[in-house]
């Protein structure tokens, strides 16, 4: 299994994806909040939301800190491990869960449409 884990630099709290909670840190076991979220178009979404704040990053945007996980060998998360042949190793999937059964779905076939999706929100300090 392979599954991206996420640093929280205020709560010092390493964060899985796969797990929907702390795995490390301040908020370990603490569980994330689903949200609902939507993958659209810069354009599309700054009409639907014109008075969206954007963070200025002072032009640093072409770099992502986690290309080295994304092309890295390495897979797993913080003390398990557990392979499994159905996809290929990090393959980008869209997750939901629906009374109670989780699924995965690989995302590939969706990339070119706009999607529905959840994604997870840190619990506030």
């Amino acid at each position: 299994m392979n599954a991206l884990v996420l640093y929280d630099h205020q709560s010092n709290t390493l964060w899985s994806q796969f797990l929907s909670r702390g795995v490390k840190g301040f908020l370990v076991n603490k569980e994330l909040e689903i949200v609902p979220a939507v993958q659209t178009s810069w354009r599309q979404w700054l009409n639907l939301h014109p008075d969206t704040l954007v963070l200025d990053k002072r032009g640093s945007y072409g770099k992502d800190v986690y290309d080295s996980y994304y092309s890295g060998g390495s897979t797993g998360i913080i003390g398990e491990s557990n392979k499994d042949g159905r996809l290929p190793k990090k393959e980008l999937v869209l997750g939901m869960a629906v009374s109670g059964i989780a699924k995965a779905i690989p995302s590939a076939p969706y990339r070119s449409r706009q999607s529905s999706m959840t994604i997870l929100r840190a619990p506030r300090l």
